[in-house]
């Protein structure tokens, strides 16, 4: 009855994340930022929530991670959006992106310039890694699931790239596909080709420099404990400019 209960309310959480993405294509079809989301969806969830729930924006959380060479580290990551359930004391994570290409409009009299964020490969990347942060918090701290959403204007996004020879076409996020839970890793063949020596250690170097894929958060592994499939929907569309939503639930 308990796991039932839980099941239920697991449910309905996901219920409310899906509505408040339905009010927010009609009343936000466009944001400025990714802040900006973040503030207007907070704001929208907590109003469908009610009263027995709280929203924290950029709450710390302890994760561990791993590195390519097997290194681990504990880092202290804020987490975007936490959904508190004060009576039953559970907590529900969600990562959220808003990754963009350059687009201005004037829409509901304000202005809208949007970012060039380019990094495609990055972007694609930091999707895995947000998937795996809150997999790591699951089971910890009265967590068991949480979301990670994402919008985009930028179509490459939606392009499957896993038989093109570019350095991140293990990470591709393209619509109908199935997340694997190894981490591939980068192309490393490509830059193997480039010159790059592959390193005892998993990283790789050229002169005596490392490749920024061998540094920072971008050396990190991201094995996930299940698959997920990824869905890519339509979220808006204003002045001929497509803006997509992809939601993945996390266990």
């Amino acid at each position: 009855m308990a796991h039932f209960k839980r099941y239920l309310k697991e449910w309905q959480i996901k219920k409310e994340v899906l509505k408040t993405i339905e009010v927010l294509k009609n009343k936000r079809p466009i944001f400025h930022s990714e802040d900006d989301f973040k503030f207007a969806f907070s704001k929208i969830l907590s109003e469908k929530l009610g009263n027995n729930f709280d929203i924290r924006l950029e709450r710390p959380q302890e994760i561990e991670m791993i590195k390519r060479d097997n290194n681990r580290k504990i880092a202290r990551a804020p987490i975007d959006i936490v959904i508190i359930d004060r009576i039953n004391n559970i907590l529900y994570p969600i990562e959220l992106k808003y990754k963009t290409k350059k687009f201005e409009t004037l829409h509901d009299k304000e202005n809208y310039k949007l970012t060039e964020h380019g990094a495609v490969d990055i972007g694609r990347f930091s999707f895995r890694k947000d998937i795996f942060r809150i997999e790591q918090l699951t089971n910890k701290d009265h967590i068991n699931v949480g979301f990670f959403i994402v919008i985009t204007n930028e179509f490459k996004y939606l392009q499957n790239i896993l038989n093109k020879d570019t350095l991140d076409k293990n990470f591709s996020f393209h619509n109908d596909m199935t997340l694997q839970k190894i981490d591939n890793s980068w192309n490393y063949e490509k830059l193997i080709k480039n010159g790059y020596l592959l390193n005892d250690n998993n990283t790789l170097s050229k002169n005596n420099k490392l490749h920024w894929t061998s540094t920072g958060d971008e050396f990190y592994k991201l094995d996930l404990k299940n698959e997920y499939k990824v869905e890519w929907k339509e979220y808006s569309n204003i002045d001929n400019e497509t803006f997509y939503f992809s939601l993945i639930e996390i266990r």
